[in-house]
């Protein structure tokens, strides 16, 4: 930002003027890291780097020349890899990869491979998120809490205020099995009992003010994730407002569908500019939720195509934290569901045949 719009108090950049740095920065990216292969082209770590430059640019698939592949660059990063977190972490990448070509069944193989393989040992959070979410996209929510609760209490709970709390493993545990399930979209009374029990928890393990933050860090997230399913919780009977998506939950609640209706379309008309990816698809599943609820079914459609049609810009924690990946299942189930009701049975097979290769036999 200048410093004159800075101390001044005026508008930041328009969504076009970031969008334009960003795609600069992305070919800057992309020259730095091919010249970083091409001086060592046996690291791993360079490969690993390449790779994820050409995805950002959205070249993905495998082709003649490996320079314009993200898939082939993290192939060589994969076979020079010797660490096991590595190895992990690379994994993660091509089962992201795969997601954003539409290889879903072999997304779904490769994911299956890793939680079959993945040590008992593992004890750093992010290998064990990124564990999580690969659960999560099967549509496994036990397996997707059982390894969060191995974080606690590592785990770190984000407030909307950007403070950060690792919290005593009596309050993680329950709030960490309540973010898997509702991401993943358990029934109403599953996580109305999870929420309970962290509530639960807070009560006995914390008081006053700090009580009132954590709940936020703990409840909000999970609460955001659920209310499609089980509507009001605790949390939205509070008064902050804490984030955009809480506030139009809060207005559909209120019955002020006006005001809902009217902040849905100024989003459309902000990101125009944007790549479908560059809002997370977690938020644009829930963002299609309400569209729904206020009967507006032609721009749910339009705004889930959007992203699901533009697969390739999703963001690289498409499968580390344990919202992305489910909400994206989620959304595919949701298109699906629309179409057939529309009687487009082309789309409807195309995203109920998705679903169906992503969610493990015995879940979906």
């Amino acid at each position: 930002y200048p410093s004159s719009q800075l101390f001044s108090g005026q508008a930041g950049p328009t969504t076009e003027a970031i969008a334009g740095a960003a795609t600069r920065n992305r070919e800057r990216l992309r020259r730095v890291t091919e010249r970083w292969v091409d001086a060592f082209p046996s690291s791993a770590d360079a490969r690993e780097a390449f790779a994820k430059a050409l995805e950002g640019l959205g070249e993905l698939a495998l082709s003649r020349d490996e320079r314009h592949s993200a898939l082939a660059q993290l192939g060589h990063a994969r076979r020079l890899a010797t660490h096991e977190d590595q190895r992990l972490r690379l994994a993660e990448a091509d089962i992201r990869l795969l997601l954003k070509t539409e290889s879903f069944a072999r997304a779904a193989q490769l994911a299956d491979s890793v939680l079959a393989n993945a040590p008992d040992t593992i004890t750093d959070v992010p290998t064990l998120s990124g564990l999580a979410a690969l659960a999560a996209l099967r549509g496994d929510a036990a397996r997707a809490a059982a390894l969060l609760r191995r974080t606690a209490p590592r785990y770190s709970f984000t407030t909307p205020r950007g403070n950060e709390w690792t919290i005593y493993r009596p309050v993680a545990e329950p709030a960490l099995t309540y973010l898997a399930y509702a991401s993943v979209g358990a029934p109403a009374d599953t996580l109305r009992a999870l929420e309970r029990a962290t509530r639960t928890a807070l009560e006995q393990f914390a008081s006053g003010e700090r009580r009132e933050e954590l709940a936020l860090a703990t409840l909000l997230r999970p609460s955001m994730l659920a209310f499609p399913i089980t509507g009001a919780t605790w949390i939205h009977q509070q008064d902050s407002q804490p984030t955009p998506l809480f506030t139009l939950q809060r207005m559909l609640l209120a019955g002020d569908t006006v005001a809902l209706r009217r902040q849905l379309d100024e989003y459309v008309t902000e990101r125009a500019a944007l790549r479908p990816g560059d809002v997370s698809i977690d938020h644009i599943y829930q963002e299609a939720e309400l569209r729904l609820a206020i009967g507006d079914t032609i721009e749910a459609a339009r705004l889930l195509d959007r992203s699901l049609s533009g697969l390739p810009t999703l963001g690289f924690d498409l499968v580390h934290h344990v919202a992305e990946p489910a909400a994206l299942v989620r959304a595919m189930a949701l298109r699906a569901v629309l179409a057939s009701r529309a009687g487009e049975q082309r789309i409807a097979d195309r995203w109920g045949a998705a679903v169906a290769a992503l969610r493990a036999p015995a879940i979906h």
